[in-house]
């Protein structure tokens, strides 16, 4: 599967399998345009890791939902599998340590690119 594909797998896995998720908004999460998103379900169906149902009061709308309890979301991206495992290891203390620093890196990233872009622009 492509990152793309994983990812709306993720998902579809946290919203849960009662959740009314639509191809429009999986193309939304993922900043895809809406034929992208179509698309992408359809990758998922033709694999059988979903199911596309009409909703009961809009039939236009149809609903998208993981096949079964069988997909696991660490068995669709083993990074995640492996960074739990780090996270694991942590104290409460080393994991607030490592979230400042984080978010610190974060803020950093993001006054850079701005600067960036404001030169860009200029």
């Amino acid at each position: 599967m492509s990152e793309t594909d994983r990812a709306a797998m993720r998902f579809l896995l946290e919203r849960g399998p009662t959740a009314e998720v639509t191809a429009t908004m999986i193309a939304a999460d993922l900043h895809l345009a809406a034929p992208s998103g179509t698309a992408l379900v359809d990758r998922l169906l033709a694999r059988g890791l979903v199911v596309v149902a009409e909703n009961g009061d809009d039939r236009r709308k149809k609903i998208t939902r993981v096949v079964g309890d069988t997909v696991n979301a660490d068995d669709l991206d083993p990074l995640t599998t492996t960074l739990r495992a780090v996270d694991a290891r942590l104290t409460l203390s080393d994991a607030h340590v490592v979230a400042g620093f984080l978010e610190e890196v974060l803020v950093t990233i993001t006054r850079a690119d701005q600067m960036a872009s404001a030169r860009v622009l200029r």
